[in-house]
């Protein structure tokens, strides 16, 4: 199997840069404003050569680089943008697989007969990224998604050259591709990679040395998974994203949140994204799970069923609050320790039927409330209550513009 992964980097600055030109040679971050009790959600490549980290709060991060463009994030732009990159994809490979934002798998398996050799079709995407969104893009393939995703990573900008932002991982070679890269490539927990560390441990070539049956034993779930991705390489497929039963947004935090400000701030955030594009797609969620991880390394997650499918920033909202009190009375650690790492999942998404009616949602769903409500009270009391209760009329639209009222 060959698998390639497509990588256009920082992609909410570089759409920013290419809505505003003046801010190219700025730094930039995005996230808020330096007075906001909110934290850094992307960051220039200069701004983080100043220490400037995602998840750090804004007043800290104007403090390391008070000259940067302080923006608030349009996810539904970034989320647009995203989307034509995947409809570029499209016209080359016939399995695109999303992942972060900026960044996707495609199926790379007999595309040279059409392209030419793998250089030369890596050379052809960034072109038509730049040509048609003129966005950046690094392209790497190799015989599994771990090791194409960490090669793009690797890879240097467009500006270098277009040929070298193209990398290359022949089957075979994966081994000597990896044995040199830190483990902190492998994004364990905490725990878990001070443990290596303490062993002496710090290239993924040392960690491939460990016995694969002992290392959810000595080291957790994360290491074990870590080990798979690379041993099960050839295994790997490229799932297209036509029909998605489940929408997903991640961040790995290079600076750990303690913040429960913060924590809302990053997770409205990923919330506004995921809108995004459920309305772009007519789509709506009925099930939100939060997965946090702890820098203590514990991982800490919970779930919920929504009471009616949700398309809305406020909803997700609600439920995520609801989740994270859950999170915080079931935690081993009292909330001493910092979040590290992100994950919500919206679940169970189905597809939106016409709503020309939305402007009285909100009264039917209040009626829908009072009739639950007035059936839990005739239940507990009897019938004799009704007559003491007057509910307000519900209105509807007819076709031929007039407001009609139920009878009774």
């Amino acid at each position: 199997m060959r698998i390639g992964y497509v990588l256009s980097p920082l992609l909410p600055i570089a759409v920013e840069r290419r809505r505003n030109p003046d801010l190219i040679d700025k730094p930039v971050i995005i996230g808020g404003h330096p007075h906001e009790r909110k934290p850094v959600l992307v960051s220039s490549a200069e701004c983080l050569e100043r220490g400037v980290k995602v998840g750090m709060p804004l007043r800290q991060a104007y403090m390391l680089c008070p000259e940067a463009v302080f923006l608030t994030a349009d996810y539904e732009s970034y989320e647009s943008s995203y989307e034509d990159i995947l409809a570029v994809l499209d016209s080359f490979s016939p399995a695109v697989e999303r992942d972060d934002l900026g960044s996707a798998y495609i199926d790379a398996e007999g595309l040279t007969l059409l392209f030419g050799e793998e250089r030369v079709l890596g050379h052809r995407i960034v072109e038509a990224i730049q040509k048609q969104l003129k966005l950046g893009a690094r392209v790497a393939f190799g015989p599994g998604k771990f090791v194409a995703k960490v090669a793009a990573q690797l890879a240097p900008d467009a500006g270098h050259g277009k040929m070298h932002c193209i990398r290359v991982v022949a089957k075979g070679e994966s081994s000597r591709f990896l044995r040199d890269l830190s483990i902190d490539w492998l994004r364990l927990g905490e725990f878990s990679t001070k443990r290596l560390r303490v062993l002496g441990i710090g290239t993924i070539g040392q960690f491939m040395r460990l016995p694969a049956q002992s290392l959810l034993e000595q080291f957790g779930p994360d290491a074990a998974a870590a080990r798979r991705a690379i041993d099960d390489e050839e295994k790997d497929t490229v799932v297209p994203r036509s029909e998605p039963s489940f929408l997903e947004r991640s961040v790995a935090l290079d600076y750990p949140i303690v913040s429960i400000d913060s924590f809302f701030a990053l997770a409205h955030a990923l919330a506004a994204s995921m809108v995004a594009h459920l309305r772009r797609h007519c789509l709506a969620c009925q099930t939100v799970a939060l997965y946090v991880e702890l820098e203590d390394g514990q991982n800490v997650e919970a779930s919920a069923q929504l009471k009616e499918p949700a398309d809305s920033e406020s909803d997700l909202l609600v439920a995520l609050q609801k989740l994270v009190a859950r999170m915080r009375s079931s935690a081993d650690n009292e909330g001493d320790a910092g979040i590290v790492s992100v994950r919500i999942v919206l679940g169970r998404l189905t597809r939106l039927v016409l709503r020309q009616d939305g402007f009285f949602d909100g009264h039917r769903r209040r009626r829908a409330y009072l009739d639950r409500a007035l059936d839990e009270i005739k239940e507990r009391y009897g019938e004799r209550v009704q007559s003491g209760i007057t509910l307000p009329r519900t209105t509807t639209r007819t076709t031929n513009g007039h407001v009609a009222y139920p009878e009774g």
